[in-house]
C-alpha cells in the first residue's frame, strides 16, 4: 500500500501557510486603517487636472515599523521552510549537483528576504 503521509503533511502545511497569509493580510489592513484614521488624510489639487493625496500629521515611526512586521514575519517563515526543504533535499541527494532548480529557489528566497 502506498504511503501518503507526505501528501497529508503537504496539505496541512499549505493550510497553515494560507491561514498565516490571511492573518498577515488582516494585520496589514488593520495597520493601514489605523494609519488612515490617525494621520488625517487630505486631498489637494495641483493645477487643474492633477489631484494628490497626503497627510496632515505624517505617519509615526512606530506605525511605519509596525507596517512591516507582519510581512517580515511571514517572509521569514517562508525562507525558513525553503531552507529546511533544501537541507532535507540535500541530505537525500548528497548535494546540490543533481537538482539545480532547488539551489536557485533557495538562493533567490534568501536574497529576497535579505534585501
Amino acid at each position: 500500500m502506498p504511503d501518503f503521509r507526505h501528501v497529508r503533511l503537504g496539505k496541512r502545511l499549505s493550510a497553515y501557510i494560507l491561514t498565516l497569509f490571511a492573518v498577515e493580510a488582516a494585520a496589514m489592513l488593520g495597520i493601514i486603517i489605523q494609519i488612515a484614521i490617525n494621520t488625517g488624510a487630505v486631498a489637494g489639487d495641483i493645477g487643474e487636472i492633477i489631484t494628490v493625496c497626503g497627510s496632515m500629521n505624517g505617519i509615526s515611526q512606530l506605525m511605519n515599523v509596525m507596517y512591516w512586521v507582519p510581512t517580515s514575519v511571514f517572509e521569514l517563515i517562508l525562507m525558513a521552510l525553503s531552507i529546511y526543504k533544501a537541507v532535507q533535499f540535500w541530505k537525500e541527494t548528497e548535494g546540490y549537483s543533481g537538482f539545480r532548480l532547488m539551489n536557485v529557489l533557495v538562493r533567490d528566497q534568501t536574497v529576497y528576504f535579505v534585501l
